[in-house]
């Protein structure tokens, strides 16, 4: 059973990555993104060739990475209608299912009460990037440079660890109840029995 629960999370994901790479496309450029683009490779070539220093390097890079982000501040704020969209208000609206989990017969239920908005908005905060994006959106104008390339690195190694460990509660637990399940008060069923 826990392997429909990866497989639709592996569909929703590259449905998400396919949203989103279209996005890039659709956009226009901005040609400050490209100059970024290459100060973060000119940076990074010239510590590949030890011309500066690791410090060096990681200073620039976090400086050009954050006026990166600035640039496209835009991209994460579409980034993040799409998963509340995507991850919340569809689920809420077809029987609690997102693409990957109508393919592979699985669904959210609520574990005590009706399934809501808040409920798979919780739930959506904690598993699918909601909260990682919307956090990196406040970091970009509440720090600069190497502050906010660290604190936006550090929420990326969180959601990364929280996924896993998930993963590893889905593997070993016999109830297949995850933490975002718990915080969220959901299960994810197929049929009419649970997972």
């Amino acid at each position: 059973m826990n392997n429909k629960r990866f497989i639709a999370y592996f569909i929703d994901f590259v449905i998400m990555l396919a949203l989103l790479y279209l996005l890039a496309l659709i956009l226009p450029s901005n040609q400050n993104v490209g100059i970024l683009q290459n100060e973060i490779n000119d940076s990074l070539n010239s510590f590949l060739t030890n011309k500066i220093s690791f410090t060096t390097f990681i200073n620039r890079y976090a400086i050009s990475y954050h006026s990166l982000m600035l640039n496209v501040v835009h991209i994460n704020v579409i980034t993040l209608i799409l998963l509340f969209i995507y991850y919340v208000i569809t689920p809420l609206y077809n029987s609690g299912q997102t693409i990957g989990k109508k393919i592979t017969k699985i669904k959210i239920v609520s574990s005590k009460g009706e399934l809501t908005r808040t409920k798979l908005f919780t739930r959506a905060l904690f598993i699918n990037g909601l909260m990682y994006t919307l956090l990196s959106i406040i970091l970009l104008y509440t720090s600069s440079g190497l502050s906010y390339f660290l604190l936006v690195s550090l929420l990326a190694a969180l959601q990364i660890i929280f996924i896993l460990v998930n993963i590893l509660i889905l593997v070993y637990k016999k109830n297949n109840k995850t933490i975002h399940d718990k915080i969220s008060f959901t299960n994810v069923i197929e049929g009419n029995g649970e997972l």
